[in-house]
């Protein structure tokens, strides 16, 4: 099986893996076209594959978003850094998890649509094991200025902290 080359992509694809194990999250991304009564949460959950490149992107920018209604989220490493300036065993990688959704799709049965993925994110995210032995935390959420104003969105910051290189000796 093929992994992820180093740390900082190790950390990011397992921040997406967690991100599609919370049957929740992918069902608010998802199931945006039923209208504000529809009872989405109690649908299938969809798969990876109509999730990854459709609604769930690593990377800055979702493609042609601003020609679509809909909900998405894109995970990209902003900062991969030694935990201290002295160390060369722990690293630290700052994951930013944006959330964008068109205000088609934002009020729900279950509330505003863009704040539901924050909190599930943070659900899926928060205090996990990432990369064996890396602790995840959700370090802050703030508003994403400057969107059309059909849109709304949330960066959401991750923090891993973890041995990079650390192999298990029998």
């Amino acid at each position: 099986m093929v992994q992820a080359y180093g740390f900082a992509n190790r950390c990011l694809s397992e921040i997406t893996a967690q991100i599609l194990n919370n049957e929740d999250l992918c069902k608010f991304v998802y199931y945006t076209q039923g209208g504000e009564y529809d009872k989405f949460l109690e649908k299938e959950k969809p798969t990876a594959s109509q999730l990854i490149d459709k609604h769930i992107y690593t990377g800055r920018r979702v493609p042609d978003i601003l020609h679509r209604s809909g909900a998405y989220i894109c995970t990209r490493v902003t900062n991969y850094a030694p935990l201290k300036k002295s160390s060369e065993v722990m690293k630290m990688i700052e994951v930013e998890v944006m959330v964008i959704t068109h205000e088609d799709c934002d009020k729900t049965l279950y509330g505003t649509r863009d704040v539901s993925i924050v909190t599930a994110i943070e659900e899926a995210l928060d205090d996990k094991k990432i990369s064996g032995v890396g602790k995840c935390v959700v370090t802050g959420v703030t508003d994403i200025a400057g969107l059309p104003v059909e849109y709304s969105g949330y960066y959401l910051f991750v923090e891993v902290q973890g041995f990079p290189t650390l192999k298990v000796r029998r």
